[in-house]
């Protein structure tokens, strides 16, 4: 399989759980970014009725967030703005998460519907959202669960990254015609919706419930 097929493979495996595929490059290891896995739920302030906010539940995949932290909301749509309120995990109160854990953020004058799966919380400019990016790529074969035959230009297939799952159409690299299931591939890869997307990010590929090939994104080009 080679470094680039285990690479990918340990990827996949990151993925069908539903854990972050890490960032083994990023340039500050203390910038917050916090992969939401659930678009959270409902709950009441204190003996009040009024008024419900959101808490969306994800893991923190680097750095630290405190109570009173500005973050942003990114990818699948505008980027959107608030301060953390709250920060529970297993129903107990925190002052701060870390990267590792599961925990909720209660976010100022979010709703509901402005939050989904796939999303990142992160520090204001810690990172972009981006639809276009070059990639090398792995193709698994049919013996390790992959696809038994080629495709070829225009290939659009689901990408996963962290918790996001996106369609892209998929540009060959280096004059190929064509990728058969074993190959290592450079491919541009445009995205149906932007997503928080960082150089080194590693991903997986998708048709339907069976993953066929998984990549590390190398250049991010829109």
């Amino acid at each position: 399989m080679g470094l680039l097929g285990a690479q990918a493979q340990h990827c996949c495996d990151d993925c069908e759980t539903g854990f972050a595929c890490e960032d083994q490059h990023s340039g500050d290891r203390h910038l917050y970014l916090q992969t939401i896995r659930s678009g959270g739920r409902q709950r009441q302030r204190g003996a009040s009725a009024r008024p419900l906010r959101l808490l969306p539940i994800a893991r923190i995949e680097r750095g630290v967030v405190r109570i009173g932290d500005e973050v942003e909301i990114v990818g699948l749509g505008d980027t959107r703005k608030s301060v953390v309120t709250s920060i529970e995990s297993y129903r107990k109160i925190l002052d701060h998460g870390q990267a590792g854990d599961n925990v909720g953020c209660l976010l100022r004058g979010i709703d509901k519907t402005t939050v989904q799966r796939g999303q990142v919380l992160s520090h204001p400019g810690g990172v972009s959202p981006h639809r276009t990016f070059r990639a090398e790529v792995y193709v698994l074969t049919k013996d390790e669960g992959g696809r038994h035959t080629p495709f070829f230009a225009n290939y659009r297939p689901q990408f996963y990254f962290r918790t996001a799952d996106v369609t892209g159409t998929v540009q060959l690299g280096n004059g190929a015609e064509m990728v058969m299931p074993g190959d290592s591939a450079e491919f541009t890869i445009e995205l149906n919706k932007p997503i928080a997307l960082e150089e080194w990010s590693r991903f997986a590929i998708r048709e339907g419930n069976r993953t066929v090939g998984a990549g590390v994104v190398t250049e991010i080009v829109e």
